[in-house]
């Protein structure tokens, strides 16, 4: 028995599970999820063009590597890397528009006394009149927001058992 997973159902304890059962394991991570951020930003640049990875059926580019899934995982997994250039305009789309939208609302908010929930302190540094609580402008922080950008387009399949980029997919 081996199951197929879509996000939202990565956790340890699902893994651990299935491995005391000897069930194998497809599990698919968006590229933006924090567990593979590093595994994309250490990989980019090294197959995204390189026709050795193509794989036409899917228009993808596809790289694999082997690695332990959290610290203490007894098994080494395959993760395959993927990256999607149709994928990446649209979620760059997204990204821009998510921006436009907050930068939008926070002009609207200057002059206020307002606080601002933490999607907004992610993306922007908000400066507020000392004394009075007043919300005079925001600072986008580009550092946050182009590297959000660099992961647009990726996406990660990790599997319990050996396999190509390809044949995960």
């Amino acid at each position: 028995i081996g199951f197929i997973l879509d996000r939202g159902y990565f956790s340890k304890s699902n893994i651990e599970y299935m491995d005391s059962c000897g069930y194998d394991f497809v599990i698919m991570v968006k590229g933006m999820a924090s567990f593979v951020n590093r595994l994309v930003t250490d990989n980019r640049g090294k197959f995204e063009n390189k026709r050795a990875y193509s794989i036409r059926e899917y228009q993808v580019y596809g790289m694999t590597v082997k690695k332990k899934l959290y610290v203490a995982d007894e098994k080494e997994r395959y993760f395959h890397i993927y990256h999607e250039v149709q994928k990446e305009g649209a979620e760059r789309e997204q990204v821009e528009a998510k921006i436009e939208r907050m930068t939008k609302f926070l002009k609207k908010q200057q002059g206020k006394v307002v606080e601002f929930g933490d999607v907004y302190e992610k993306y922007f540094d908000l400066i507020y009149y000392d004394k009075d609580g007043v919300f005079m402008y925001a600072n986008e922080k580009a550092d946050v927001i182009e590297r959000e950008l660099e992961l647009c387009g990726y996406f990660v399949i990790v599997t319990s058992q050996k396999m190509t980029a390809k044949e995960a997919i």
